[in-house]
């Protein structure tokens, strides 16, 4: 077989990989949505609610059911994509995600550091699939989608902070009440007497700080954009306006054309009005 055939089938494979691959993400675009958006929400009651055993053991198969889901998504992908480093960059944080079932084991072993370092970078992982999400359900910049981000953040980090924060010394968020508190201060950028002591969930805090800047940004430029009526550079005027502007652009470009004529009623040699006394 000569080489051109050989490179002309290996192009014909690598697009039937990226058509199937694409008819695949179609296809599961809305049901790993709804799953992800359970699993936020899952997550958030197993970090803040107490629950008896059989719950809690139904809580864990409900998150490691909907897991396989992410995973068997995940595997399709990787083996369709056409180069596994880029998609591997791409997509670094879906394939930690999919390892983090090992916490289970490691709380069953007490290491204390790891399994709430790993509840931390968890909290990031389920996050941003949850923001993925609502990137699905929102045009991602509309102010619907701003709010409804403001509000998984601000709920699963005061989640992650009561988690982290029970049983601290000198701790001062001691409910899911406080963390809530705590969490919508960070957010609004309001103080609060209320502060984490430990050092994940300070690293959250700070997160949440930074995450509040670029949102609160957002949110008053929208106000001022209402407020004073000023359109995005992509808004279209109104037909009433853009036909006055048409209007004035004709008259200047009239006057314009004509930059040496004289004003009406007057002649061009003496300057007098035509018709009057000499």
């Amino acid at each position: 077989m000569s080489s051109p055939q050989a490179a002309g089938r290996s192009a014909r494979g690598v697009q039937r990989r990226q058509e199937l691959q694409q008819r695949i993400a179609a296809w599961a675009d809305i049901p790993l949505t709804v799953l992800a958006l359970v699993m936020l929400a899952l997550f958030v009651v197993e970090l803040t609610v107490p629950l008896d055993p059989i719950w809690s053991a139904r809580l864990g198969l409900a998150e490691t059911a909907i897991w396989a889901v992410f995973v068997v998504d995940f595997v399709m992908e990787f083996a369709l994509a056409p180069s596994k480093g880029r998609y591997l960059q791409q997509h670094w944080l879906a394939a930690i995600s999919i390892l983090l079932p090992a916490v289970r084991a490691l709380r069953v072993l007490r290491f204390t550091r790891v399994v709430r370092s790993f509840t931390v970078v968890r909290l990031g992982t389920v996050l941003n699939r949850g923001i993925g999400a609502i990137g699905h359900v929102f045009e991602r910049g509309e102010f619907g989608y701003v709010l409804l981000l403001a509000v998984a953040v601000t709920v699963t980090a005061a989640a992650g902070a009561y988690f982290l924060e029970r049983g601290q010394p000198n701790a001062t968020i001691t409910s899911p009440g406080e963390a809530l508190w705590w969490a919508t201060t960070l957010m609004t950028t309001m103080g609060s007497n209320l502060e984490a002591v430990s050092v994940e969930a300070r690293f959250i805090g700070l997160v949440l700080r930074v995450v509040a800047l670029g949102i609160s940004g957002y949110i008053t430029a929208t106000i001022a954009v209402y407020l004073l009526g000023v359109r995005s550079p992509g808004q279209r005027l109104p037909p009433q306006e853009l036909e006055e502007l048409r209007k004035l652009r004709r008259d200047v470009s009239r006057l314009v054309a004509r930059p040496g004529r004289s004003r009406p009623g007057r002649n061009d040699r003496g300057g007098r009005p035509t018709g009057g006394p000499p």
